[in-house]
């Protein structure tokens, strides 16, 4: 971090205007990767000096009576039972499932997912009452049917 922190500037500049933080961070990786030892050794002295700055520094904080906290654990993943009914799609999804194609086909080849998402959005927007009512009513009956599978599931289960 401390050689990427140093470099980035120039590694941007050469890169272009046109480049990410993605772009500029994987030319770091590889300029990093393609240094010697002895260059690299500099940096790494550097990073124990400052690393057991903040030891020295952190152990100072806990005998002062500050505390630290913990980081946090993540939640295990829910297994979700394979018998359990599968939720009613919303009347976007519905929608989406008909029009994903067609807005694909509108946008430039190979358009990103989040693109295909924003433009997905934007012209569900634009959707009148209408048009989205036959997608209401069969996400409507489809919740309705979702509910009683639930009932019936969790009647099941005791």
């Amino acid at each position: 971090m401390i050689w990427t922190n140093e470099n980035r500037a120039k590694i941007a500049k050469s890169l272009g205007k046109d480049a990410g933080v993605t772009d500029v961070a994987k030319e770091a990786g590889k300029q990093w990767r393609a240094l010697t030892a002895t260059a690299k050794k500099k940096y790494e002295t550097k990073a124990d000096k400052l690393k057991k700055e903040y030891e020295k520094d952190l152990a100072a904080f806990v005998k002062a009576g500050g505390e630290i906290q913990a980081r946090k654990v993540k939640k295990e993943k829910k297994v979700k039972d394979p018998n359990a009914p599968k939720k009613a799609p919303t009347a976007y999804m519905l929608w989406t499932a008909d029009s994903r194609a067609e807005i694909v086909k509108s946008l430039p080849k190979g358009a990103a997912p989040t693109e295909v998402m924003k433009a997905l959005g934007a012209q569900w927007k634009k959707v009148t009452a209408k048009a989205k009512a036959p997608y209401v009513k069969t996400a409507e009956k489809a919740s309705a049917d979702y509910k009683k599978a639930q009932e019936k599931y969790m009647a099941s289960m005791e």
